[in-house]
């Protein structure tokens, strides 16, 4: 129970920053957003962009933590670097299992929830007006 209130708590807050730093992009881009629909882009091309743009940091973020966490896994693996107290877990070391089916599960699933939940920040496209945007520099 208290692995799975950890999890939810990890994933909350990384939600949470997925959120803000795509809603910082938008933010720190208004005047190309101001710009670009002056010169006709309608706000669903605008939203591709920054969708395309944040799939590409989530996916380098996931490649990163995949190499990191399957590389201590496999070192935990065939080294056996974390002991345990035997009396108290009847294991000497934390055993490890790596099965490729559930670890494309997560990546995927993982990924998928973050695009669609970062389509909601990027609402904030169709709120911005041009001519407000582009007046002011």
């Amino acid at each position: 129970m208290n692995g799975v209130v950890i999890l939810t708590i990890m994933i909350l807050v990384s939600l949470l920053n997925m959120i803000s730093v795509l809603l910082i992009i938008l933010l720190e881009r208004t005047r190309m957003i101001g710009l670009l629909k002056a010169l006709g882009m309608g706000n669903g091309a605008i939203q591709r962009i920054f969708l395309i743009r944040s799939s590409y940091i989530v996916a380098r973020g996931m490649l990163w933590g995949n190499i990191i966490g399957i590389g201590l896994c496999l070192l935990q693996k065939y080294t056996g670097l974390v002991k345990l107290n035997e009396t108290g877990y009847m294991l000497s070391e934390v055993p490890i299992s790596l099965g490729l089916g559930w670890l494309a599960a997560l990546n995927v699933g993982t990924f998928a929830i973050l695009i669609l939940l970062l389509t909601v920040p990027t609402r904030v496209v169709s709120r911005i007006e041009p001519d407000k945007t582009i007046r002011y520099q």
